[in-house]
């Protein structure tokens, strides 16, 4: 089975829609944060917070989530695969408050024109989740 069939475009689209609809310009990410904390501890990673914000003096840090590997019995099996590391970010460039994703006939999906649309990086974010959400 080719892995490009198990993506759930709809699933995709959903989230990449609805974490777009967050406001989240930079230094304002507390909302954001919260969300891809849930999500990641939904998906069964353990999910850590640094104290970066701290130094911004803002209320949340970055977060470092870890999935597990696991051997056919149940075992860990950490020290025998390399990490690979996911990387993304979570603000978004102003105007970014009341972002609206419009959805078109096509497929494309584009802001309703008032704001940015926040793809960048919600495209990452999502497609990062989208990966964990099939590897589980």
């Amino acid at each position: 089975m080719n892995c490009l069939t198990l993506i759930n475009r709809p699933r995709l689209t959903d989230l990449f829609c609805r974490l777009t609809a967050i406001d989240s310009p930079s230094y304002h990410e507390d909302e954001m944060c919260a969300a891809l904390k849930a999500r990641l501890t939904d998906l069964g990673l353990a999910v850590d917070e640094d104290d970066a914000g701290r130094h911004y003096n803002v209320s949340y840090g970055n977060l470092l989530a870890y999935l597990p590997g696991h051997d056919a019995d149940g075992g860990s099996r950490l020290s025998a695969l390399p990490p690979l590391l996911f990387c993304c970010h979570m603000d978004t460039v102003v105007p970014a408050v009341g972002k609206k994703a419009v959805i078109h006939e096509d497929g494309t999906i584009t802001s309703d024109g008032t704001t940015v649309l926040g793809a960048d990086d919600v495209s990452g974010i999502v497609s990062v989740l989208e990966a964990l959400t099939v590897i589980k």
